[in-house]
């Protein structure tokens, strides 16, 4: 045993010698114990002295301040574990201190006990055969206290098996213990670590596991057992990247947690990172707070099994944030999942209301490829919810869905967003975070279908559209009609020569406006935006002092100043995606003009939405003579129409007849199809002129 320093008083001065083997005195020794320890006196698990010490021997007053008896201030001694295994004094009374750096802590002898094990941790056998036993102060079962390392490396699994045993042991007493892992640089592990039902776990160091069999690393709760209203900080990692070819390698399996709070730091390397499994009971009710989820095959499985006692469920949990991600390294060419909701036996198919918010995604679709990045699969779940997600480097696809799965959703907040609904019933929604605007917006315009709608006006090269306005991108000018490619499924753009359908919309109040096209996939064309000033003048672009374009666009869309229709904004790609876009105040109205871009526009309808508050006026830029009637100056001569077209004539000539001078007022298709004889499948409308 070690001799012992100075011992100050409790008024602060120090003692005149240091006293051997003597260390607190009554009301450190009270502090030291906790509550923990005072259970113990009171159950009369402690020896006499130390009940006495512990205030159960006399008056609380009395046992704390002095009761003049002296042995009482000599009651707890410094010792190593070593000395306590071998031939220790056992006087009644005393406490020692162990003091083994990350085994440090209170033991007491129990005369009592003749055949305990020495676990390290909780029990300390001597050569005596005496049992010393260790007073726990506040309910944490320290894994360093029975051996565990933490250095990355030393086999740490029987170490931190005998703590979870301790932990288990102890639960009647002190009710859900918690199993601490210090801050280390890693526990190292060959098996299993299984933590049972109703113990918290707090980990500051991961679990490293070292071996090369696909197994889980860390498992918490027990089939059939509900797990509820634990605490877990957990922490796994795979000590070299696992190959992704069985999903028997599990970094984190929860089973049954309930109304739990889980903080996932991290899980790296294994083909499951983290399985959330309801095994003849419920996943159900939690919150899971998720940290770094690194090159795992699949980073989170949400499923569900009949494990001998009836179905099992996984609903109602919350899921917050997380970098869900794959190392440039990790097995190129292997797909890889985000988050997977699923059943592993078919037996309960509707795992529903698992929410994740903002989640981030990066699971490097150029290293999976050919194979696929897929942030989300859905096998068998029902009105699950994914918000604000980060899609980030994955596959074009966002969500996938199978089976029965019904009714789930998934909202980007950065990235595109797509879905693949393969399901019986599918009702799979997905939306852009800028897209969701659009819902708490009005639309301001709709084209309707531009190729059913257009027309020629002049027999059979230029186009008439209803409530639109052409443009040249050599001048300013609006046309009611212009050169435009007809065909059965879309309008076409496709030269120079070729006009750009648009029109023009009220900016004076409204400054923030979406366009939305429904395009052939590749032929989206450029969009072109003119600003004009409160005089109706073209707004060129600024430039010296004062470089602030009047344009600015939203996302991952840019435009740039082309000086095309008289002075325009365009977009730089043929991209048929949404265009979000703001004016200056200076700006009263703007022109939204379809062109061609690197090929073709082939486009079939366009839709124009507000932002703000207003619901502004759109027009076509001319007088419309016939509203939504198509216009022409002769009957079509090519094309094919159904029966009952009409084209008004906007340049009716006088002409001399029988009956009398007449002009004629309209043509009207009399058949469907392509013929367009006049006369035949053109008739004109003739209106009397003069007396």
């Amino acid at each position: 045993m070690s001799d012992m320093t100075e011992v100050r008083t409790e008024s602060g001065e120090g003692g005149a010698e240091g006293r051997m083997n003597a260390i607190l005195t009554r009301r450190k020794l009270l502090a030291s114990f906790g509550i923990t320890g005072a259970a113990f006196a009171a159950a009369g698990l402690l020896p006499g002295g130390i009940r006495e010490a512990a205030g159960q021997s006399g008056s609380v007053g009395q046992s704390v301040y002095g009761n003049g008896d002296p042995h009482c201030d000599d009651c707890v001694r410094d010792i190593t574990l070593a000395e306590l295994r071998g031939t220790p004094d056992t006087t009644e009374g005393y406490v020692y201190y162990v003091t083994d750096a990350g085994q440090d802590g209170h033991f007491y002898y129990d005369p009592g006990d003749t055949t305990s094990s020495d676990d390290t941790g909780s029990v300390v056998v001597s050569s005596t055969g005496r049992r010393f036993k260790r007073i726990m102060s506040d309910g944490t079962v320290n894994v360093k206290w029975f051996g565990a390392k933490g250095d990355g490396t030393t086999n740490d699994a029987a170490s931190i098996g005998l703590a979870v045993a301790y932990a288990q042991s102890v639960a009647p007493v002190v009710r859900k213990p918690t199993l601490y892992f210090p801050a280390a640089t890693g526990y190292a592990v060959d098996s299993t670590v299984t933590v049972p039902a109703n113990i918290h776990v707090s980990m500051e160091a991961p679990l490293i596991y070292t071996g090369s069999a696909n197994i889980v690393c860390l498992e918490v709760g027990e089939t059939a057992v509900i797990n509820s209203i634990t605490s877990l900080k957990l922490s796994v990692q795979r000590a070299v990247q696992g190959n992704w070819l069985s999903e028997d390698s599990v970094g984190i399996r929860l089973i049954n947690s309930y109304s739990s709070d889980i903080e996932i730091v991290e899980a790296r390397g294994f083909t499951i990172g983290v399985q959330c499994i309801g095994a003849s009971a419920g996943f159900v009710y939690n919150e899971v707070h998720l940290g770094s989820l690194t090159s795992n095959k699949i980073a989170i499985d949400l499923t569900n099994r009949d494990a001998g006692g009836g179905i099992g469920w996984c609903n109602e949990n919350v899921f917050l944030n997380g970098r869900i991600w794959c190392a440039t390294s990790a097995n190129p060419g292997k797909g890889r999942i985000g988050v997977r909701i699923t059943s592993q036996d078919g037996t309960y198919i509707n795992n529903n209301n698992n929410v994740f918010y903002k989640p981030s995604f990066e699971l490097r679709a150029d290293r999976a490829n050919p194979q696929e990045a897929l942030p989300v699969l859905i096998e068998h779940g029902t009105v699950n919810f994914f918000t604000d997600i980060r899609n980030e480097g994955n596959s074009p696809v966002t969500i996938r869905t199978l089976n029965q799965s019904n009714s789930n959703e998934l909202q980007t907040g950065y990235g595109s967003v797509r879905a693949d609904d393969l399901s019986q019933y599918p009702t799979t929604e997905v939306k852009s975070r800028l897209g969701r605007l659009i819902e708490f917006n009005a639309m301001i315009y709709n084209s309707g279908p531009l190729h059913r709608k257009a027309c020629y006006y002049d027999g059979n090269t230029a186009v008439h559209i209803p409530g639109i306005g052409f443009g040249s991108f050599q001048t300013a000018d609006v046309y009611p009609a212009y050169q435009l490619g007809l065909h059965a499924d879309y309008v076409a753009v496709q030269g120079s020569t070729y006009g750009a359908p648009g029109v023009f919309v009220d900016s004076s109040k409204c400054k923030r406006v979406v366009v939305k096209q429904d395009s052939e996939p590749g032929y989206g064309g450029r969009i072109h935006i003119v600003c004009y000033d409160a005089a109706g003048q073209i707004l060129m672009h600024p430039g010296g002092t004062n470089p602030e374009p009047y344009v600015k666009t939203y996302a991952n869309r840019t435009v740039f100043w082309r000086g095309y229709f008289g002075g325009s904004y365009s977009t730089g790609s043929d991209n048929p995606g949404d265009l979000y876009f703001s004016v200056t105040e200076a700006v009263k109205k703007v022109r939204v003009l379809f062109w061609r871009g690197s090929a073709d526009l082939r486009i079939r309808s366009f839709s124009l939405y507000a932002l703000d508050k207003y619901s502004p006026a759109v027009w076509s830029g001319y007088d419309e003579p016939a509203g939504e009637l198509n216009i022409g100056i002769v009957a079509p001569t090519a094309g094919e129409w159904v029966k009952g077209k009409v084209v008004v004539n906007v340049n009716p000539v006088t002409v001399s007849g029988t009956g009398g001078p007449y002009i004629v007022a309209e043509w009207r298709k009399m058949t469907t199809g392509s013929a367009n004889v006049l006369g035949t499948d053109w008739l004109e409308l003739r209106t009397p002129v003069g007396p």
